[in-house]
């Protein structure tokens, strides 16, 4: 069982460290063979924790392992061909829908790369649209940056080591590719046991759904963004606080919605946690003040933060071709506009979402100050996973434009993070089904390439009312769960992690 855990972690690894050693300059075949080598010893070095954790789970419960299978080899077929694409973007036709004019050229991350550069410049806002369109970088069309200045410091960084953009693209892709699958892995090994096998299995399946891969063909950080700020949330909890308000600063400062997650610890009295995070914040201000001075930061509250709230920071939300693709709160309004609802103007929708985001936030407050978390046993961890899981979720819906792809991504994992959950071979094996029926349709959702169409406003409509739906019911069970009762000194701490001396797989992170 160790073999064929390490054989499936290598196949998963192989195509980002291909892709990440062609970026950093190696060339195709050389890259290919640096690429097999480093995911067969990664593959090798993780096999024995995994199999420790979750390879008595799979001898015995043989759907679990055939799921795995199935969901690596469908992973492995999709992801091959895409590494051609990474490398050369010249090679539409290994592309993740070659026919599809916007898929092929659209890139989330040429905003990223071009952002970091404007921001090194120094004279320049960085948020100005005629410094992104309309233009290229080779055959894929620059978006425009959105983010605030302090997300900029991991591009900047990038770009240190490879400055050519088809480069910075192939490096961004290997990394992205990197963080989810380690997520899954430390999960399962923090987990373990057969709802650790279950979750392993689930993020096979999530990554043979052909939205995940093109989301990272797209290069969007949302798909990293909830694992990222979901290990810095598990982290700080289970006491590796350094580490764990890093990740959690630096996602909840870069994309803004994982900070609902500070609000739930905020609530639930974790005041060391919360200070390692206010130090983190600091320090990573006092670094983006560092690479870029001051004026990004500057053009963020004066420039992008306005045109966030009345909307013209995303034009594209309001056009008919993208309606069915926008995975938030106001697409749904924007949904209804279009089908006749004439009274949900602009200004009615951005409202509505405004208030959803404050319901989200009372949601995380109440959740974090029902205390119904314990780190000590495996179920514990699992309900931290996905409560963090659903709450970063929700909050994503809260923001004027998300593609269907990227947005939903999160939604999938919970999906696995649910069948994991389960008491019954029967329940798991639903929650995996709905898994791929979930993420199936979503990958159909036409791209804004595509004539608008009334059946999809409706369809699209209701899986993100599904969506919205499935995330809030995890939430609100986890926020009336009966809290863990304080100690003999009378000390709020919300959460019971491990005694000292506890396995290590105990404290992995996420």
């Amino acid at each position: 069982m160790r073999f064929w855990l390490g054989a499936g972690l290598a196949l998963f690894l192989f195509p980002a460290m291909t892709v990440g050693a062609f970026g950093l300059g190696l060339p195709l075949v050389a890259a290919g063979t640096t690429g097999a080598t480093l995911a067969i010893v990664v593959a090798g070095l993780v096999s024995r924790r995994l199999f420790l954790a979750t390879g008595f789970a799979f001898a015995t419960r043989r759907w679990l392992a055939v799921t795995a299978a199935v969901g690596t080899i469908a992973t492995g077929a999709q992801m091959m061909p895409l590494t051609v694409f990474m490398t050369d973007s010249n090679r539409v036709e290994y592309s993740m829908s070659p026919s599809d004019p916007f898929r092929t050229r659209h890139s989330c991350m040429s905003s990223y790369a071009e952002g970091a550069r404007f921001a090194s410049d120094g004279s320049l806002n960085i948020y100005e649209l005629a410094l992104y369109q309309p233009r290229k970088l080779g055959t894929l069309q620059v978006d425009r940056y959105h983010y605030p200045p302090l997300f900029l410091l991991l591009p900047q960084s990038l770009r240190l080591v490879v400055p050519e953009f088809g480069s910075f693209r192939a490096v961004w892709f290997a990394m992205q590719l990197l963080v989810i699958i380690g997520g899954f892995v430390a999960a399962a090994i923090w987990i373990g046991g057969v709802a650790g096998a279950t979750v392993l299995a689930g993020g096979a399946l999530v990554l043979a759904i052909p939205g995940s891969l093109f989301s990272l063909q797209q290069g969007n950080f949302q798909i990293s963004a909830m694992p990222l700020a979901t290990a810095g949330f598990a982290l700080l909890l289970a006491g590796r606080l350094g580490t764990g308000a890093v990740l959690l600063a630096w996602t909840a400062a870069a994309k803004i919605f994982p900070g609902i997650l500070v609000v739930h610890l905020a609530a639930a009295r974790q005041w060391r946690a919360l200070i390692w995070l206010a130090v983190a914040g600091v320090v990573l201000l006092g670094l983006t003040i560092a690479a870029q001075g001051t004026r990004p930061l500057r053009d963020f509250v004066g420039t992008a933060l306005p045109e966030m709230a009345d909307g013209s920071a995303f034009p594209h939300a309001e056009r008919p071709d993208t309606v069915s693709v926008n995975w938030t709160v106001y697409g749904l309004t924007v949904r209804l506009r279009n089908l006749g609802v004439s009274s949900l103007t602009q200004p009615a929708g951005l409202s509505i979402a405004s208030i959803y985001g404050l319901l989200i936030i009372a949601l995380a407050a109440l959740a974090g100050w029902r205390r119904p978390l314990r780190l000590d046993t495996p179920s514990g961890r699992l309900a931290l996973l996905q409560l963090a899981v659903a709450l970063v979720g929700l909050a994503s819906f809260r923001s004027p434009f998300a593609g269907a792809q990227y947005g939903s991504f999160s939604t999938l994992c919970l999906l696995a993070l649910l069948a994991a959950g389960t008491s019954s071979y029967r329940d798991g094996r639903l929650w995996m089904a709905g898994l791929v029926v979930f993420g199936l349709i979503v990958s159909r959702v036409p791209s804004p390439a595509s004539v608008p169409s009334v059946r999809w406003f409706l369809l699209s409509g209701a899986l993100l009312l599904v969506t919205i739906g499935l995330n809030l019911w995890v939430a609100i069970r986890a926020s009336r769960a009966s809290g863990a009762p304080p100690d003999e000194a009378g000390d709020s701490a919300t959460y019971i992690v491990p005694r000292p001396g506890a396995p290590a797989a105990s404290l992995a992170p996420m």
